[in-house]
Formats: C-alpha cells, sequence, structure tokens
C-alpha cells in the first residue's frame, strides 16, 4: 500500500533518510556528529533539516545539471520508488532551499571534508620505494558574476578587460595514485598559487617525496620538505644557478644551489634531458630535475624522469573535478550559489564528494587487484548516479549484494594502459564580433517596466 508522503513524515526525513550508495563512506551517523561538532544542528525541527542539507549538497554536486528543486525530488526519488507518494505542494520551494543552506553554512561541509581526508588509505601506485608520492598544484574555478563575488574573490584581467567571472583559487595535496585530495587552500584569484602551496608544504610528513610543477619549489619550499624529513622531485628553471660539484655515472650531477638573499646553500642532484620527437611540443627545450634523491645507484636518473611525470595526476584530478563532476564544457560557471557562504559550501560538498567516488573505484580496484587510475571516472560517476536512487529504493537485505554489484560494475569500465599522447600548450582562440558584457550596461539591474510601458511610437510629420 502506498503512502502519502505528508509534511509531517517529509519532517521525518532527518530522522530516516539514508543515501545507501554513499553511505558507505559518508554514513549517517558519521554526518551527524560533524553537525554536532561545526555546531550545524538545527534549534528547532525543520522540514530541511541540517542531515537533509547536507546530503541536498552532495547530490547538488553529484546532479550538477538540476535547479535546487530538482536537486530535492532526486534525493527523494528512491523513497518514490519504494511506493511513497511525494505531494508536489509539500516539496519546499527555492527560496527556502536557499534559506535552508545559508542556515546550514560551509563550516559542517569543511568538517566532514577534513574528517573523512583524515582516514584516506593509499594503494600500491601511491609509493615509490617506499616513499609516499604527494603532488602539488593549483588551479582556477569561475563563480557567479554577482558584486558580493567580486568582491571576495575578484576576476581576472584578460587582454579585452575582465574576465567573464569571477574566479576561486584552489589548491591541493593530491595522492599521486589513488587520486583522493588530503589538503587544500584556496582564495580569490589575485591571491598567489606559489603562496598557498608553500603553506601546504609546511605539512610535509618523513617519507613522502612531493612532486612539484615549474615554479613552484623554491629554496625555502625545499628546506622545508627536507626538515620535515621529506624529499622533493622538482621540475626546475632550467636558467637556475646551480653550481656542479660532482658528475655521476647515470648522467646527473651533483650541484649547490643558494638561496637569493641569505646565501644559505643546499646540495642536490640535477637531472637533465630532452625529448627528440619533433612531434612533441618544444623538442628543443632543455628539462631540469631538482632532486633530494642523492644517490644515482638507488635511485638512476631514467626512472626519476619517468617517475616526476607521476606528477600528471593532480592535472587529471583537476581535469575530473572541473570536467567530468562539474561539466565545464556544458555549464558555467562552476557553482550555482551566489554568495561566499555558499560557494565555499559547494567546493567542500565537491571535494567531499569528489574522495567518495575516488574511495568507491579505490575499493572496486582492490577487489581485482587493479590500479585505481586504470577505472574510468567518467564512468564510475555514472554508475554511482544510478546507483544512490537504485539503492534507496532497495530493502535492507539486498544493500549488501547492490554494494557488490556496483563494484563489479566499476571494475568494467577498465581503461587501456595510458595512451602515448601528445598534449601541446595551444589554443584555439574563437574571436567574437560582440563587445564584453560589463557592468555599464542597464541589463545588470532587473528592469523595474515592462517592454509594452517603455515603447513609444515615432510619427512623421
Amino acid at each position: 500500500m502506498s503512502k502519502v508522503l505528508s509534511e509531517q513524515i517529509l519532517k521525518d526525513l532527518n530522522e530516516n533518510m539514508v543515501i545507501e550508495a554513499i553511505h558507505r563512506y559518508v554514513s549517517k551517523p558519521f554526518l551527524e556528529q560533524q553537525i554536532v561538532v561545526s555546531r550545524a544542528k538545527e534549534k528547532r525541527k525543520r522540514k530541511l533539516g541540517s542531515l537533509v542539507m547536507v546530503y541536498w549538497v552532495l547530490y547538488a554536486c553529484l546532479f550538477r545539471e538540476s535547479n535546487q528543486k530538482e536537486v530535492l525530488k532526486k534525493l527523494m526519488e528512491g523513497y518514490q520508488i519504494r511506493g511513497w507518494r511525494i505531494e508536489a505542494g509539500k516539496l519546499a520551494s527555492g527560496p527556502a532551499i536557499s534559506k535552508a543552506r545559508t542556515r546550514l553554512g560551509w563550516a559542517v561541509m569543511k568538517q566532514s571534508y577534513e574528517a573523512l581526508t583524515a582516514r584516506t588509505e593509499p594503494c600500491a601506485d601511491s609509493f615509490y620505494k617506499g616513499m609516499r608520492l604527494k603532488a602539488y598544484d593549483g588551479s582556477c574555478f569561475n563563480l557567479q558574476d554577482t558584486e558580493e563575488l567580486h568582491e571576495v574573490f575578484r576576476k581576472p584581467s584578460t587582454g579585452q578587460g575582465q574576465s567573464a567571472w569571477p574566479q576561486l583559487r584552489l589548491a591541493m595535496e593530491v595522492d599521486v595514485g589513488t587520486h583522493h585530495p588530503i589538503q587544500l587552500a584556496f582564495g580569490g584569484y589575485e591571491e598567489s598559487e606559489k603562496t598557498m602551496v608553500k603553506a601546504l608544504l609546511k605539512n610535509v610528513h618523513a617519507g613522502e617525496l612531493v612532486l612539484l610543477d615549474r615554479g613552484l619549489g623554491f629554496f625555502d619550499d625545499l628546506k622545508s620538505i627536507r626538515t620535515q624529513g621529506g624529499h622533493f622531485l622538482v621540475h626546475a628553471i632550467a636558467s637556475g644557478k646551480v653550481k656542479p660539484v660532482k658528475l655521476l655515472k647515470d648522467g646527473s650531477y651533483l650541484g649547490i644551489i643558494r638561496h637569493s638573499q641569505t646565501g644559505e646553500k643546499m646540495l642536490v642532484r640535477v637531472i637533465e634531458y630532452r625529448i627528440t620527437n619533433p612531434q612533441r611540443a618544444h623538442p628543443e627545450e632543455i628539462h631540469r630535475l631538482t632532486t633530494s634523491l642523492l644517490d644515482e645507484t638507488l635511485h638512476p636518473a631514467e626512472a626519476l624522469i619517468e617517475l616526476y611525470h607521476e606528477r600528471w595526476e593532480i592535472e587529471l584530478s583537476f581535469d575530473e573535478l572541473k570536467t567530468h563532476l562539474f561539466r565545464r564544457n556544458e555549464l558555467e560557471p562552476f557553482f550555482r550559489s551566489k554568495s561566499k557562504t555558499g560557494v565555499l559550501q559547494e567546493l567542500y560538498g565537491l571535494l567531499l564528494l569528489y574522495h567518495v567516488i575516488r574511495s568507491f573505484m579505490q575499493e572496486a580496484a582492490a577487489k581485482y587487484d587493479l590500479a585505481p587510475r586504470r577505472l574510468s571516472f567518467t564512468d564510475c560517476v555514472q554508475i554511482l548516479r544510478r546507483g544512490v536512487v537504485r539503492m534507496q529504493a532497495m530493502r535492507a537485505e539486498q544493500l549488501a549484494q547492490a554494494y557488490e554489484d556496483l563494484l563489479d560494475e566499476m571494475t568494467s569500465t577498465l581503461l587501456p594502459e595510458r595512451r602515448n599522447r601528445i598534449n601541446p600548450r595551444v589554443v584555439k582562440k574563437h574571436q567574437r564580433k560582440f563587445p564584453p558584457k560589463q557592468p555599464k550596461y542597464p541589463c545588470f539591474d532587473r528592469l523595474q517596466t515592462t517592454f509594452k510601458e517603455e515603447m513609444v511610437m515615432v510619427r512623421r510629420a
């Protein structure tokens, strides 16, 4: 017999709602604990309580193309399949959802993300000779073009004026083997990516090997890594000053680098190489790697050159976040929120969801002794989108097998070994004949009169 989901039953969702497919990693008790810790628990019983809204934020990131009310409907889809009839009039409106998001804030999403990442486990591909591989880099996310977000995050300048969107800059520390984001720092567009990465590097642990892109490995950063017991492998600037000390058998050499201001010295190993294939970008360029791994017998130069290119995994993480999860090619800007609180709420919701998806992929890969990077992220996202609805509608005794089926379906998305690709840094610009949109145009303000009221006939004499 079907049940009518009345307003009272809808309020009870705060106590009864469970999203089974993601419950494996962000369970209801786990989220309730984070709500209490972050003091986001509502003072009175509401239709859209804190727990429901945390799930709503995760769904909003998973179903990026849906509007606020549609996300809420998807959140209840499993209950409908189980026989409940949801009355349209009992669903919360868009403004009510916005108010509930404001009440929730973003501290609970941050707390949940940090608590989940504290339990992150590496895989076999996360290590090189016992050292855990960590990559650091940054990227920018487009935001809604509102006055508040422009004031907080700012817009980049272009050759034609300011960019169309304010931008949030995000720097991350990523586990190379699993793509799990561990630490993060964020700020406005004008904040330096180098400063953000420098702050993250202060938390490097002993036994970690840090992979850094060109322009991020300054003397102070490298010293900080070594002081904390870690090692580094950095794509250094080819014009940087290095005083050669000893030539090694594998063609690399030991050298001295100095602090530009204090004159402090550090012994490093330098590996220089060139790509000979003219089909690849800039075959004439000399690439220089700087590392604290000084023993050429334990760490041959060719092995370290190949190892450095594992740093590309963090670029793939940003691509998965922006292109495949947030659908950059179809939807602009990335975040739907028009306030700073909403943007940060979505940001941590996105990273929390990404962590859950990557955890599923890691578990699925381990089941058949595969590398998590061999599974298709895009396909796994689609599998999870179907799974959250299907499993929410199942009976409790069916869930154990449903989890196994979900993992098996993810392993069926096995990709071939990494393709031998060419990715030159080029952009095919599309020039438009229209001038850029600027605040001086009146379309930025809500119109107060109708077209009919504004229309005036011109009569000829």
